[in-house]
């Protein structure tokens, strides 16, 4: 119930809360056509309503005409960065209501340890087939620090302290039909280090039958006997056990006292395993970033004369698109210096190993490396293979070249009507656009700045997931923008207006992301 109300009560006012979402979309409807995907519809929202929320807070400490005099270009300069930052594709985005924030983050864990599984670890992380089974397909009965590769018995008479008693009880009786077969235990042999084992079976009556001698068990209790004469075991090597537990019976059993000494760290249990939910606040602060433009009032006089334009309007134009330029940096250069994966490829290598490669043939290499990192990606998450790359110019160029034989499509082929450079609904002037689809599974975005002054060059390869709860990285817009009215300062009589944005980021999941850096890439000279 904790955590279902922690949930509840954070959710309000943000990007999970249905009818906060619903009722700013209805609000802002007409400021919000042509965006298409509802979550960034919802988000788009949300930024709007943030940006009033500022805008009223400002008119209580000032007058409304000096208010009203500069939100003419807010929505505006809003409708046109937000929709076409990279971010909108490539991570999450969720928007604050406050300086500060928190990111939710859940993640089931192993309750106990049973087998393989340790309590307390991530259930994706350390994914372990049999943690749901009866069967335990790992469990020390002495660890590696007691064998000293001279002792032969553990038994009641001798090194009682050094042995842990089978933790999952009642033992399941054998049952060839299901698989079980009793009790295997299993050790190192020192000179040889072959692998030896013993096996005792059980019956109904819960006689441990077999070998009976060497290896004795009670699979009531959990207690056992062990002679290893003729095979030692190997010094720093653990002996272990495979076994199955009764599950329908762990209601109905009731553990009896060990009658000998056994380690203090034996923790016997009858009962299911069971899932831990772990919820996580990770609290994210707002930073800020600035800008001011300042013009002469005779370059507003010669811009209305000769060409009918308004300066303040270009310069707030060209302000906005320098933000949304050094956003989309910012995030990118966080992705591909997080990123859990990495990896090099020598664009001029043979990767055929044969005489006769080609130049395409060394490009698909390429791909080659790309596919095997987005492998990585989908084994470490056991989310999905990664589904966008983001390259530079020369990338581009490259990938390009494949256009011929299917495994890269352009965004605009000869032929089609040429859409703005852009992968939102709106159009920016500059920056990240994008470029394609490769191998007909990853959106292909390009950057300009991405490795700009270094001969070899990044390939960030990322996954986003499906909804905003599944990604790897959050960017949370909370001022959007504020502008500052114009005025004209009487020393130089220059014009002046200030721009200002807060928002918070947070890596989430490393391994979401990976990188290739290239190689051997063909040197243009600048002239």
């Amino acid at each position: 119930m904790e955590a279902r109300r922690l949930l509840n009560e954070s959710g309000q006012r943000t990007a999970v809360d249905a009818s906060y979402v619903n009722q700013v979309s209805h609000k802002w409807q007409p400021l919000l056509e042509g965006i298409q995907n509802p979550y960034q519809r919802g988000v788009m929202a949300m930024v709007f309503e943030n940006q009033m929320e500022h805008l009223r807070s400002l008119n209580e400490e000032t007058l409304s005409t000096g208010v009203g005099s500069f939100t003419k270009y807010i929505f505006p300069i809003l409708r046109r960065v937000f929709p076409n930052l990279i971010a909108n594709n490539i991570v999450s985005v969720q928007p604050m209501t406050a300086p500060i924030g928190g990111v939710f983050t859940y993640e089931h864990k192993y309750g106990q340890t049973k087998g393989k599984a340790t309590s307390g670890n991530n259930l994706i992380e350390d994914f372990q087939r049999n943690y749901s089974s009866e069967f335990i397909d790992y469990q020390d009965i002495v660890v590696s620090t007691d064998t000293d590769g001279i002792k032969v018995k553990w038994e009641d008479a001798t090194n009682q302290a050094e042995r842990l008693p089978l933790k999952w009880l009642p033992v399941a009786t054998t049952n060839t039909a299901k698989g079980i077969t009793g009790v295997t235990v299993n050790w190192t042999e020192k000179t040889t280090d072959l692998a030896k084992s013993r096996t005792c079976t059980v019956t109904d009556t819960n006689s441990a039958t077999g070998d009976g001698v060497s290896f004795k068990v009670d699979f009531a209790t959990g207690e056992w006997e062990l002679d290893t004469t003729g095979d030692i075991p190997k010094a720093g090597t653990a002996i272990w056990v495979e076994y199955h537990y009764d599950s329908e019976r762990v209601g109905t059993t009731t553990l009896s006292s060990l009658a000998t000494t056994y380690s203090a760290d034996a923790v016997r249990t009858s009962s299911i395993p069971d899932v831990n939910l772990d919820i996580q606040l990770v609290t994210i602060e707002a930073i800020t970033r600035k800008l001011k433009a300042r013009w002469s009032a005779e370059a507003v006089d010669d811009l209305r004369a000769f060409h009918g334009m308004n300066a303040e309007a270009e310069l707030v134009a060209g302000i906005s698109n320098e933000i949304a330029l050094e956003l989309d940096r910012e995030i990118i250069d966080d992705l591909v210096g997080g990123s859990k994966f990495s990896a090099t490829y020598a664009l001029g290598s043979n990767p055929l190993g044969v005489a006769s490669s080609t130049e395409l043939e060394t490009i698909r290499g390429l791909l080659t490396m790309i596919d095997s990192v987005s492998a990585n990606i989908h084994r470490s998450s056991l989310r999905a293979p990664a589904n966008f790359v983001v390259v530079s110019p020369e990338i581009g160029a490259i990938l390009g070249q494949l256009t011929s034989h299917g495994d890269f499509m352009m965004v605009n082929r000869v032929g089609d009507i040429v859409d703005a450079p852009s992968f939102g609904p709106m159009t920016s002037n500059f920056g990240v656009t994008r470029l394609g689809t490769l191998m007909n599974k990853y959106a292909v975005y390009q950057d300009p700045f991405l490795s700009a002054g270094s001969t070899n060059k990044d390939i960030l390869i990322g996954l986003k997931g499906q909804n905003f709860l599944d990604a790897g990285y959050v960017y949370a817009p909370y001022v959007p923008l504020q502008v500052t009215p114009t005025f004209l300062d009487p020393d130089d009589f220059t014009f002046r207006k200030g721009l200002r944005t807060r928002y918070a980021k947070k890596m989430l999941r490393p391994e979401f992301y990976g990188r290739v850096t290239v190689s051997g890439l063909p040197s243009i000279t600048s002239v």
